[in-house]
C-alpha cells in the first residue's frame, strides 16, 4: 500500500479507526473493547472496523486459550487461524473460534490466544 505522505503518517502521535454501536453498549456495557493493531491504510481499517462491529451484533463468547506451540505469521495467511475447542463446563463443542489475539512465549514454546465465536 502506498501512503503519499508517509512522513505525516509516521509523526502523527496515533492512528486509529474507531467504530462504535452506543446501542449495543447501553446494553451490555461490561462488553470488552476489541483492539486490534496492524500497519493498514485509512481505507482497509475502515473496512476491517466495519466488520468487526457488524460481527459485533451477533451473539459470541470469548475465551483466552493457552496451548503448546508457537504461531507465527504465517498461520494468519489468507485469515486468522480457527478452531474448535473442548471446554468443560461451557456447550461450545461444535462452534468454530476465530483467533483474535494472539501472545507468543516463544522461549516457552507456548502461545496465548483469544478465541471468539
Amino acid at each position: 500500500m502506498e501512503i503519499s505522505n508517509r512522513g505525516s503518517f509516521v509523526r502523527n502521535a496515533y492512528r486509529y479507526e474507531i467504530k462504535e454501536d452506543l446501542p449495543l453498549q447501553a446494553l451490555e456495557p461490561s462488553a470488552r473493547e476489541i483492539i486490534v493493531e496492524t500497519n493498514l491504510g485509512e481505507p482497509a481499517a475502515q473496512a476491517l472496523a466495519a466488520k468487526i462491529l457488524a460481527d459485533a451484533g451477533r451473539t459470541t463468547q470469548g475465551f483466552e486459550v493457552s496451548i503448546e506451540g508457537v504461531i507465527d505469521l504465517n498461520d494468519f495467511a489468507g485469515h486468522p487461524p480457527l478452531f474448535r475447542v473442548a471446554l468443560p463446563g461451557y456447550d461450545v463443542a461444535d462452534r468454530v473460534f476465530r483467533v483474535i489475539e494472539a501472545r507468543v512465549t516463544r522461549l516457552a514454546g507456548r502461545s496465548t490466544l483469544v478465541v471468539r465465536g
